[in-house]
């Protein structure tokens, strides 16, 4: 087949389809950046009808000396480190799982991931519901049905709580995007492999390495 266009570079028509997206991400993403940069170095007050001031680095050197952004940014960092480790093995965990054959699997894999292609708004609305202090159905089989706490307890009213709960939200959020990559790369794997290595007496966790 001939060339879209014979005897040139195809770089003009490749911007040309490339230029809405370019254009979207440069509003979307690089402008914003720019001006948040700007504003850093910026007294902004809330009145717009005031100017804002220069202030140099003035700004930073509050920050760094505030403790409340020093604790945010190791919140961050337990919060980041909590959820990649907890997606990564239960997306493996599950990949391994459905890494086999079994009664309803195209359904059930289906059901894994649909955190994962739900809209997050949605999901945040049903985690709100289950964990709600008063109706909510995680209180009402810890409290009315199995007894394990005398009175509610007010997940979201509590800082430790509060955290476990976003943790364990995003680890069930992000997850299934694990378990599709593991599953894709076990499934290339030759099932001759696992059957010698069992042959050979190889434990579970032998077959795993």
């Amino acid at each position: 087949m001939n060339r879209l266009f014979s005897g040139r570079s195809d770089m003009p028509f490749a911007l040309l389809l490339l230029a809405p997206s370019l254009l979207l991400l440069g509003g979307l993403v690089a402008w914003p950046m720019v001006s948040n940069i700007e504003i850093s170095f910026l007294r902004l007050p809330l009145n717009p009808n005031i100017e804002s001031t220069f202030v140099g680095v003035s700004n930073y050197v509050r920050i760094l000396s505030d403790p409340g952004f020093w604790h945010s940014l190791w919140m961050t960092v337990w919060y980041t480190a909590l959820v990649v480790a907890g997606s990564t093995v239960l997306g493996l965990a599950v990949a391994m799982f459905f890494n086999r054959e079994f009664r309803l699997r195209k359904t059930a894999r289906s059901l894994v991931i649909l955190s994962y292609v739900t809209p997050s708004i949605s999901l945040v609305f049903a985690w709100k519901y289950m964990f709600n202090n008063g109706y909510g159905i995680v209180n009402y089989l810890g409290v009315d049905l199995l007894h394990l706490y005398e009175q509610a307890p007010l997940w979201f009213d509590n800082p430790g709580s509060s955290f476990v709960l976003v943790v364990l939200f995003a680890i069930w959020r992000y997850f299934p995007y694990a378990f599709i990559s593991f599953l894709a790369i076990l499934q290339t794997i030759d099932k001759s492999l696992y059957e010698a290595a069992e042959m050979d007496g190889a434990n579970a966790w032998q077959r795993f390495r």
